[in-house]
């Protein structure tokens, strides 16, 4: 599972909100989407990463958009890039920090 933590937004009420990306593709954007950024530099579906299972375990993607502007770690991603835990994400004024989370074999983290 991976996490989005919000460090930074222009809807203070919205700073420190963390996102969970348990599903297979989580959508990140201002419309009905898994991680919800209050930006108006935000598209609808600004990005989405993907969660794919591998010989090495899971790795997290990020899909971005065409026309939609994001920057990780202060550079234009490619359409698509494999995501590290502490990677950031900025789009608009809104930077999220990336973390893969990994659980016990109890449930938790």
């Amino acid at each position: 599972m991976g996490l989005l933590v919000t460090v930074r937004t222009p809807q203070r009420i919205r700073l420190g909100q963390v996102n969970l990306l348990k599903e297979a593709r989580n959508a990140i954007g201002t419309g009905r989407v898994a991680c919800f950024i209050d930006d108006p530099g935000a598209a609808e579906l600004h990005a989405v990463i993907c969660c794919q299972q591998g010989a090495d375990g899971s790795a997290f993607w990020l899909y971005s958009v065409a026309s939609a502007h994001i920057y990780l770690n202060r550079t234009i991603p490619a359409l698509v890039t494999q995501l590290r835990s502490g990677d950031h994400l900025v789009i608009g004024n809104t930077e999220l920090v990336f973390f893969e989370a990994a659980f016990t074999q109890h449930g938790g983290l």
